[in-house]
C-alpha cells in the first residue's frame, strides 16, 4: 500500500515544525502506508509512526528500557508539544 498524501503531509508537518536544536530523524516507509521517523541517540532511540488513519505513536527507547509515548491526533491543529518536549529530554 502506497504512502498516501495526508500520510505524507503529516510527516512534512512534523520536520517543518521540529525545533532547530533537534536533528533530523530517519525516515522510512512500511507496505502498509505509514511513515516511520526514527531519532538515534548512540543504541537508543525514539520511534514514531504517523499512520493513514491521522495518529501518531511514538515510543523511546534507552539503555533496556522501552518507555511508552503517547498517541497524537494528527488533525487541525495538531499539538506536537508532547513528542517535541521528549525530544528535548532525550537529546539532552
Amino acid at each position: 500500500m502506497p504512502v498516501d498524501k495526508s500520510t505524507a503531509e503529516f510527516a512534512y508537518k512534523i520536520l517543518k515544525n521540529l525545533p532547530k536544536d533537534i536533528p533530523a530523524p530517519q525516515p522510512t516507509m512500511s507496505g502498509d502506508g505509514e511513515i516511520g521517523l526514527t531519532w538515534y541517540k548512540h543504541a537508543d532511540y525514539l520511534d514514531a509512526s504517523i499512520d493513514a488513519d491521522g495518529y501518531l505513536v511514538w515510543s523511546l527507547k534507552t539503555g533496556n528500557d522501552f518507555l511508552g509515548g503517547d498517541v497524537l491526533n494528527l488533525g487541525d491543529g495538531a499539538d506536537f508539544t508532547n513528542l517535541f518536549d521528549a525530544l528535548a529530554s532525550f537529546y539532552q
